[in-house]
């Protein structure tokens, strides 16, 4: 699909004029998919979602936190975290 979107982009910068509906039934891609890279708005794979609480760095360093304390048979209860 992408592939297809990058030729229907490359197709419209050539020929201005043309429809984006005709792109989108001739390169078979969605119409608002193909407006929005046209427009310069990126898909949005690759971008960490909105709604985790953690980074990966906090993440981790949550892990080590509960490791050193199951290693020192700490009982690990919510409240500690």
């Amino acid at each position: 699909m992408e592939g297809r979107l990058q030729r229907a982009i490359d197709f419209y910068h050539e020929n201005p004029d043309v429809l984006v509906t005709q792109l989108c039934k001739t390169f078979k891609v969605p119409r608002k998919r193909l407006r929005n890279r046209i427009k310069g708005i990126p898909p949005k794979k690759g971008f960490p979602a909105y709604n985790t609480k953690l980074t990966a760095i906090n993440k981790k360093a949550l892990y080590n936190y509960i490791d050193r304390l199951d290693r020192i048979n700490f009982t690990i209860r919510p409240k500690f975290v």
